[in-house]
């Protein structure tokens, strides 16, 4: 049976040790976990049979931070309807873990035995000073002894054997405590560690109390749903390129973790696109009225107008660097809402919750036909960089992340993975493509100096690229590079009549970007000059730049 959304118009918040002894205690488990880029849906689920009339129920186990008006509960059975639901914090107490008991329980016997050798210590210790003090006695007594030729020698040795067989007793035994408290003070230090650890994890919990009413008694379901916000996932992809085939498989991945009170043990997991907000309300448009200022009194210039003319532009200035650095702390919702998809994961899972842990899942692949084109830059690099052009034909769209790159089953490193909407193309990077040979020669273009009365300084660049296809078939190649681009009158720039003319021109509104774009067969040498000179005044340097 479908089940029944219940709005909840009031939810009261307490704060206690333990719910009303009245009501009849529920167990409830962690069923479903819907997991966004940014924090999750949890879903509890427990089932019972009520009884006619009024009755309360205490579901336990929900996180300490629970937040009543973000708790969205479900009956599936119609005929039950729902009262009061109040949110009661229990507070974690020692008594309420039992790993915290056992672990108490061991140390508090560790610090006994501590305890019991230092007592021997202090006997021990006690017993030194006994025999220190009967020394200096008979040491007295055999001088005095001694003096008035009286003295009993065999006496003084039984003394002295006494006190020396003690002595060594009460220091052998200091010795074997140390060692034995030493190793005890080890076992006492681990049992803290290991009983702070257990109770900073041990989470308080909260209790949801409510009253459900039925005229008699009727099976149901209880379903309750709250966010939590240390959860994410984000895609990761496998790009596999057959270039014999000339085919791209595309394996979507997702990687996973959660940092909150809760362990998911055996939950379904859905991964969702969707990014809930609470802005999800379009902006009003209010009426905009526009007028002439009233003119404004001449007046001379104060200390004061002054300071709050110096003052007005750097109050804007701050005014616009908050607006500008708020913008940019919002998140891109890409796709969110018309293009949101939700990827169930197989079977049942479990997530734990600890902050160095992730998991990953297989969620989707794609396989696309790649045109592949070898991209060549060379003046910056004489590598020659393969690519694989490709347009995506399905329905889903596919998320900014990272790209495992794999040509032919070699691994050739990472990239990004862009945003890609159904039906947009893309040049997915796929390493450097050896097979293409890349050599830059020099031709020698020389600056020269002209004119009488205004110096003008010639700057020449005369190179040629030369490019071989040394793979056993034909490869597209795409060469770029870019003229430079004059911004003042007395800058003359011209190609050379020898320069290869491009096949693309200001690539992209790229104002002197060019293209060279053609397919080599095996074995072919592809040369491209690229000549211009470059005149300005002697007098004048030349700044160059992106803009």
């Amino acid at each position: 049976m479908q089940m029944q959304k219940i709005l909840m118009a009031m939810v009261l918040v307490g704060t206690l040790v333990t719910p009303g002894a009245d009501a009849a205690s529920l167990a409830s488990k962690i069923s479903e976990v819907t997991v966004y880029s940014y924090g999750a849906t949890v879903t509890r689920t427990a089932s019972l049979t009520t009884h006619a009339g009024e009755q309360r129920i205490e579901m336990a186990g929900f996180p300490a931070d629970l937040e009543p008006e973000r708790l969205r509960l479900e009956l599936s059975n119609t005929e039950v309807r729902l009262g009061q639901v109040k949110v009661v914090r229990n507070e974690l107490r020692d008594t309420d873990n039992p790993e915290v008991l056992t672990l108490r329980a061991s140390l508090e016997s560790v610090q006994e035995k501590i305890q019991v050798l230092e007592d021997a210590d202090k006997a021990a210790k006690l017993q030194l000073t006994f025999l220190e003090s009967l020394a200096t006695g008979y040491s007295k007594e055999a001088w005095s002894g001694a003096a008035q030729a009286n003295a009993d020698t065999a006496s003084w040795q039984r003394a002295l054997t006494l006190m020396q067989g003690g002595a060594a007793q009460a220091y052998a035994t200091l010795r074997d405590n140390a060692r034995a408290k030493a190793e005890l003070q080890k076992d006492a230090a681990l049992l803290e560690r290991q009983l702070a650890d257990k109770r900073s994890t041990s989470q308080a919990s909260s209790t949801v109390v409510m009253d459900l009413i039925s005229d008699s008694a009727r099976s149901i379901t209880i379903q309750a749903r709250y966010p939590q916000d240390d959860a994410q996932w984000y895609p990761v992809y496998e790009a596999r390129l057959d270039t014999a085939k000339e085919s791209l498989l595309l394996a979507q991945k997702a990687v996973v973790s959660q940092s909150t009170d809760e362990v998911w043990n055996d939950v379904k997991v859905i991964l969702s696109t969707s990014e809930p907000s609470q802005d999800i309300v379009a902006p009003e448009v209010s009426s905009r009225f526009v007028n002439l200022a009233p003119p404004i009194a001449r007046r001379s210039a104060s200390r004061q107008d002054m300071y709050q003319a110096v003052a007005a532009p750097m109050m804007a200035d701050s005014v616009e660097e908050i607006v500008v650095t708020g913008s940019k702390q919002v998140r891109d919702p890409s796709w969110s809402g018309t293009f949101a998809m939700n990827f169930p994961i197989p079977g049942r899972i479990s997530i734990s919750n600890n902050n160095d842990e992730s998991q990953r899942f297989d969620l989707k692949s794609y396989e696309f036909a790649a045109e592949l084109v070898t991209q060549i830059v060379p003046r910056q690099k004489t590598e020659a960089f393969l690519t694989a052009k490709l347009v995506n034909t399905g329905s889903d769209p596919l998320y900014s992340s990272s790209m495992n790159v794999f040509v032919d089953g070699v691994f050739m490193g990472e990239a990004m993975m862009p945003s890609l909407l159904p039906g947009a193309e893309v040049n997915l990077p796929m390493g450097q493509d050896p097979r293409i040979e890349v050599k830059v020669v020099d031709q020698g273009g020389k600056d020269a100096k002209s004119g009488v009365f205004k110096k003008q300084r010639i700057e020449a660049m005369d190179l040629v690229y030369q490019i071989t296809n040394r793979r056993p078939g034909a490869a597209l190649v795409e060469v770029r590079d870019a003229y430079p681009v004059a911004k003042n009158r007395d800058i003359k720039i011209e190609q050379a009549d020898n320069a290869t003319p491009p096949t693309v021109e200001d690539e992209d509104k790229q104002a002197g970007v060019m293209v060279w774009r053609k397919s080599l067969t095996a074995g072919e040498t592809w040369s491209i000059r690229y000549a211009y000179t470059l005149t300005h005044p002697a007098d004048e340097r030349l700044v160059s730049g992106a803009r």
